[in-house]
C-alpha cells in the first residue's frame, strides 16, 4: 500500500474517506506543510514516504509503534502557497480553486483564521521559512526554495 502526502479534503464533504489527489507539484512550486498547530514539519520536497511519515508522526500511537490504528482520526494538515507558488501552479490552482479546494485569502490574519491556528505561531512559521530560504537550507535540510511568501505577510495572497 503507498499512501500520498498530499490529498485533498473536500470542504463540502469533509468526512468522505475518498480524497482527490492533490499533484505533487502542488510542493515542488512551493506549498508549504502546516500542522495543526501552525508550523511546518517536514522538508515539503521530500519523498511520497518521507512526507507521510513525518505526517503519520502527529498521531501518537504511530509515532511510538509505526503502526496505525483504523480507530485513529486521520491527522490533517494544509497544504499553503504564496501568490508566487500560485503563480507557478496557475493551471493546478485554477482547477482545486474551481472545485472549492482551495481558498484564496489575503494576508497572514485571514490565512490563520481560515486555517484555524494562532496567528502569531503562523506569522512565525513563514517567519523562519523565509530565513530559510535566505539561508539556503532549513532545520528539515530542505535546500531549494520556490514560492517563498513575499516579505509583507499582511498583504501576501495565500491559497
Amino acid at each position: 500500500v503507498q499512501l500520498h502526502p498530499t490529498g485533498w479534503v473536500d470542504p463540502a464533504d469533509p468526512s468522505n474517506p475518498t480524497k482527490i489527489l492533490a499533484a505533487e507539484l502542488m510542493r515542488g512550486v512551493g506549498g508549504i506543510l502546516i500542522n495543526n498547530k501552525g508550523r511546518r514539519f517536514c522538508n515539503e520536497l521530500g519523498t511520497r514516504a518521507y512526507v507521510t511519515d513525518k505526517m503519520l508522526q502527529h498521531n501518537d500511537h504511530f509515532a511510538k509503534n509505526g503502526t496505525w490504528r483504523m480507530e485513529d482520526e486521520v491527522p490533517t494538515f494544509h497544504l499553503v502557497l504564496s501568490s508566487s507558488a500560485a503563480a507557478d501552479g496557475k493551471k493546478h490552482v485554477d482547477l482545486y480553486t474551481h472545485k472549492g479546494l482551495l481558498t484564496k485569502v489575503i494576508g497572514v490574519d485571514a490565512l490563520a483564521t481560515k486555517m484555524n491556528v494562532n496567528k502569531t505561531t503562523l506569522e512565525s512559521t513563514l517567519r523562519s521559512y523565509q530565513e530559510a530560504a535566505v539561508a539556503g537550507e532549513d532545520e528539515f535540510g530542505k535546500a531549494s526554495f520556490r514560492g517563498v511568501p513575499a516579505n509583507d505577510l499582511t498583504k501576501e495572497t495565500f491559497y
